[in-house]
């Protein structure tokens, strides 16, 4: 695998795009970024995420492509060294670990970001590590488990509003369970770059969407994105709004007025959108 094309140094979005695809997928892997509108901008950048643990979720969130399955397969073993031999060939500078839940696993599947994370670091150890991470149903030793890793940034998405939580998430999630995480993951580490998103289109007021940003950022939120809510297929939920531009530029401000140390509000941003001022925070890429 080690032994994979390395990505042209000079070449087209669209070359670097086939590339970044074929490389992927002869190693087997999963990625939501050749379904994602901002490919092309994050291979330029050196960048992609990888969805770990299989392609069934035990949640069934109204919004997710990824199908539901209560019983999921078994987790593969060798996907660590498969995932980082792959970044390596690719010459990735910052990589994004997502999940499907597995509330199936004894440890929730922990324990396999975790030996995800490490492969990483020994064949990568300039490549920067960002992971968006299940809430773990908040039991803070699984969490630890991920935290004790090392990566550079840990992520977990609120999604929406509170009020709207339960039209838009699977009923085992919850916006105070959210919090919760995020209240974790920074009494594990002081010094870890936490992050959350939100997408909007569910006709959410802007009093409700300010209300998240605050108490995202009192539990301990450093980034956030905001992004607009695209439907995937006529099965989920319907965008019930297009937000306008200036309404992500005010959303924008008053992040920052909060104490963000980074925002990215714009319709194309999604949880993995890594922004260049997002890589300058992480280990000066």
């Amino acid at each position: 695998m080690a032994n994979s094309p390395p990505v042209p140094a000079k070449a087209s979005r669209e070359s670097i795009k086939e590339v970044t695809t074929e490389i992927i997928r002869k190693h087997d892997l999963r990625s939501p970024c050749e379904a994602c509108r901002n490919f092309s901008r994050c291979s330029i950048v050196g960048s992609a995420a990888f969805t770990l643990m299989g392609p069934h979720c035990t949640r069934n969130c109204k919004f997710c492509v990824i199908k539901h399955n209560k019983k999921p397969g078994r987790l593969e073993n060798e996907e660590p060294e498969r995932l980082a031999a792959t970044i390596r060939a690719l010459g990735l500078r910052h990589v994004i670990l997502t999940s499907v839940s597995r509330d199936d696993l004894d440890d929730m599947g922990a324990e396999h970001f975790a030996r995800c994370i490490r492969a990483i670091k020994r064949w990568n150890p300039h490549t920067a590590v960002e992971v968006s991470i299940p809430d773990f149903s908040g039991k803070k030793e699984l969490i630890k488990k991920v935290v004790d890793a090392g990566p550079d940034i840990i992520g977990h998405s609120i999604e929406t509003v509170r009020r709207l939580q339960p039209v838009v998430r699977d009923g085992m999630h919850g916006y105070g369970q959210s919090l919760r995480t995020i209240r974790a993951i920074r009494e594990l580490s002081r010094d870890m770059i936490i992050k959350s998103s939100l997408m909007l289109g569910f006709r959410e007021q802007r009093f409700e969407v300010l209300a998240a940003l605050r108490h995202l950022r009192k539990a301990g939120t450093d980034i956030v994105t905001i992004g607009q809510y695209l439907r995937p297929t006529k099965n989920h939920l319907q965008v019930l709004e297009y937000v306008p531009k200036d309404a992500f530029e005010f959303y924008e401000r008053e992040a920052y007025q909060l104490g963000y140390k980074h925002v990215i509000a714009k319709s194309s941003a999604t949880h993995s959108y890594p922004s260049r001022e997002m890589l300058a925070l992480m280990h000066g890429l």
